[in-house]
């Protein structure tokens, strides 16, 4: 898998600690200790405000973990 812009994926690391971009890409919420933690709030913040079906989530999962092992 290749590196992603930070432009390009919701979740990504940043200054050692895990963040996501809200739906108009204008804020990082954050920080997290892990991956799957940004995930999670990631998740629950789209799935409030009404922006994703959260059991679409896998598929930022199953990307952001790549990530996260290609970065070990």
């Amino acid at each position: 898998m290749t590196q992603r812009s930070t432009y390009t994926y919701p979740v990504h690391k940043y200054k050692g600690k895990w963040y996501f971009w809200n739906e108009t890409w204008s804020d990082r919420h954050g920080p997290y200790e892990s991956v799957k933690e940004a995930l999670s709030g990631c998740s629950k913040y789209l799935y409030r405000y009404g922006k994703v079906d959260i059991n679409n989530s896998h598929i930022i999962a199953q990307e952001a973990e790549a990530e996260e092992e290609e970065q070990r």
